[in-house]
């Protein structure tokens, strides 16, 4: 069946109908969905000081990220070459969101290269940092290179939801249900200029994962 589905990826018109349905169902649950917002100064105040940024989230929160973000530089992020992220990709394209091909497994110097050049035009580039195959939750330290390379801060971001469902996939992928409340999080900016990479690994990872663990408790508590 999986073989199935990617084999029809491939195709245009297939790819354009699902991306269409995806994009449709997205905005559904965003509109019908109350949503509050946890530390938007700190993009907020990046942008204001005209610096670039990373903005970093887990593989598994990429669904509804796209609403997250309101300002006004140009976003783009980084998904794979691989034929599922062409899906994604053609997805958020839909969303005016740019993308970057590459991956830490394939076409990564090319990805790097891009994104280090956007963000020294004070740009903003997302990464999800355990993508695309894991593992979950494990920052990879590509994101950390580009950073240091581009001399920009990284901000953790996500969402959280009071309706929803984890998928059965290595990343236990989140897909939002409409009539909930939700969250949009930022984390403070995380200077890793000067570490070592297994460090700057180590700081993102539990930036995150404290992110995280605020956004779902917000839910449960408003």
């Amino acid at each position: 069946m999986a073989s199935f589905f990617k084999k029809w990826l491939q195709n245009n018109r297939f790819l354009s109908v699902l991306t269409w349905i995806a994009s449709l169902y997205m905005r559904f649950v965003f509109k019908t969905t109350q949503w509050s917002f946890l530390g938007e100064e700190h993009p907020q105040q990046e942008i204001e000081q005209g610096h670039g940024f990373i903005t970093s989230f887990w593989h598994q929160r990429l669904l509804m990220a796209v609403f997250g973000w309101i300002y006004s530089p140009d976003f783009s992020m980084i998904i794979s070459s691989h034929k599922d992220g062409r899906l994604i990709a053609e997805t958020v394209a839909r969303f005016g969101i740019k993308w970057i091909a590459g991956s830490t497994s394939k076409g990564g110097a090319q990805a790097l290269r891009g994104a280090v050049r956007q963000l020294k035009e004070a740009q903003v580039v997302g990464i999800t940092p355990d993508g695309p195959r894991g593992p979950r939750h494990k920052v990879q330290s590509g994101v950390i290179a580009m950073a240091q390379l581009a001399k920009v801060n990284i901000l953790p971001f996500t969402f959280s939801m009071s309706h929803c469902v984890y998928l059965k996939t290595w990343d236990h992928f989140v897909l939002p249900l409409p009539f909930g409340r939700g969250v949009f999080a930022w984390g403070k900016p995380l200077n890793v200029q000067g570490l070592p990479l297994d460090e700057g690994q180590k700081q993102l990872e539990h930036a995150m994962h404290i992110l995280q663990a605020y956004s779902d408790a917000h839910i449960e508590h408003s």
